[in-house]
């Protein structure tokens, strides 16, 4: 009798952490408000790449160093591996904008769109118990957020001056990730 107890407590374990993931995915569309899609992926499916990270440094982006979330005072490679160790599953999330919109003034607002959604979307994983979410966006923050201020407060030892909206940059495009 105990196994089978310990099989249904199993299987309801698993049951709700399904469920919990089923809820987060449709709240996160739900806080993106039809302007994202969202997919949930194991983490084991994602590939890690050494050379992108490379690609901020030569040729070197304008942002680089700028911010304590570019590089290079994010993890890297390494660090996201480890995270990817950790967590079972990642929220995908893509915005399709029109390509005129990167490339005008609208660019640093999709931006800024885009690190608040992931934002909420990470405060709410935390939220439902998957503590060591984290949220990843494009972008420079530092353009997004203190385009006014001469510098990053973070890395003059102080406070962000956005905390609840601010994440680790990631660069990708729909090239890179199929």
């Amino acid at each position: 009798m105990q196994g089978d107890e310990f099989m249904n407590d199993t299987t309801l374990q698993v049951d709700r952490y399904r469920i919990r993931l089923k809820e987060l995915v449709e709240m996160a569309m739900q806080i993106g408000a039809g302007a994202i899609d969202v997919v949930l992926i194991p983490t084991s499916d994602i590939s890690v790449e050494d050379g992108l990270a490379d690609m901020c440094r030569e040729p070197r982006c304008v942002y680089y160093g700028l911010s304590a979330n570019c590089p290079p005072y994010v993890p890297g490679p390494s660090g996201f591996r480890n995270l990817l160790r950790i967590c079972k599953y990642a929220l995908a999330i893509k915005m399709e904008v029109p390509v005129g919109s990167l490339v005008n003034g609208d660019h640093h607002d999709l931006t800024r769109l885009m690190f608040e959604i992931v934002s909420d979307i990470e405060r709410l994983a935390v939220e439902k118990g998957f503590s060591d979410s984290k949220a990843f966006a494009a972008g420079s923050c530092k353009v997004t957020f203190c385009h006014e201020h001469g510098n990053c407060n973070v890395l003059n030892g102080g406070e962000c001056r956005y905390p609840p909206c601010v994440t680790i940059v990631v660069v990708g495009t729909e090239e890179e990730y199929p």
